[in-house]
């Protein structure tokens, strides 16, 4: 089943490919420097997320992390 997220990295693929059929060239340093900032933020908003669920008491809803609010 195709996911409904979006993939940086496969879109950088795709633009590597794309230019190397076309014959030139692209820069593609701020697109990966982009890619790996939204792997940091979605790795700290998985880390915040599980501690949220971690401190929750049994039985009880956990906080909502902040980037959800």
């Amino acid at each position: 089943m195709p996911s409904i997220f979006p993939d940086p990295e496969a879109a950088l693929h795709a633009i590597t490919v794309i230019a190397k059929i076309f014959k030139f060239q692209i820069d593609t340093t701020d697109i990966k420097n982009r890619i790996e900032y939204l792997r940091i933020q979605n790795r700290k908003l998985m880390e915040e997320t599980l501690n949220a669920l971690q401190m929750q008491p049994e039985g009880k809803q956990a906080p909502v992390p902040h980037i959800y609010r």
